[in-house]
């Protein structure tokens, strides 16, 4: 539970800042509000959760202490390690909504929209977005079953007692029936966030409703 909800945090975080950052990124093509989210984007995404972790544990906890630095008692000690695992993703959910966008608002039907005088708001949150989100969500779903696979380096640096950390101490030791266990858990959470990823694409879409339609027919 430990790990499923600091990957849901992590990946609620990545979603929060990429996708508004990508959306005026597209919006404001070719500017500096696209040229430098765009930056660094490109060189955060090559950075590992671990490292953001302990440049995370220097600043936050031993410089400043605002932050506690192990373990999982209070809402205070999930904020770094979700942090350090949400940016990565959060890069990359960045250039997928930017790509989407820049792609979705070429399309007719947004032509169509401003040409009948829509407001640009509209235009983008309304008609552009819903269908750029598409490819996002299928990023967003990959990067939790990741998260949740992943988040054994989180729960090793912040000293939390998750799967991944359990599974890490049990191999250790050499005990192989928790170390399946444990990868069988992993492996239906995965399968669980793709099989929503796909019942969020049937809802946002509705070709992909009619498409199923037919088939029952």
């Amino acid at each position: 539970i430990v790990t499923i909800k600091l990957a849901l945090m992590g990946v609620l975080l990545s979603a929060l800042i990429g996708i508004p950052l990508g959306i005026y990124a597209a919006v404001k093509q070719y500017s500096l509000w696209d040229t430098i989210p765009s930056i660094l984007a490109f060189l955060i995404a090559a950075i590992p959760s671990f490292v953001l972790g302990m440049l995370f544990l220097f600043i936050f906890a031993l410089r400043l202490n605002w932050l506690p630095s192990y373990g999982i008692d209070t809402f205070k000690h999930y904020i770094m390690p979700a942090l350090a695992i949400s940016i990565p993703p959060a890069a990359m959910n960045l250039r997928f909504t930017k790509s989407s966008m820049l792609e979705s608002v070429r399309q007719d039907y947004v032509r169509t929209a401003r040409a009948k005088g829509a407001p640009e708001k509209t235009v983008i949150w309304k008609h552009a977005l819903k269908n750029a989100l598409l490819p996002v969500i299928t990023n967003i779903g990959l990067s939790l079953g990741s998260l949740i696979a992943g988040a054994v380096v989180a729960e090793k640096l912040f000293s939390i007692p998750g799967i991944g950390s359990l599974i890490v101490d049990r191999i250790t030791y050499k005990d192989e029936p928790v170390i399946i266990a444990g990868t069988i858990l992993i492996a239906a959470c995965f399968t669980v966030v793709m099989l929503v990823v796909d019942l969020i694409y049937a809802y946002i879409d509705p070709r992909i409703r009619a498409k199923y339609a037919r088939t029952k027919e």
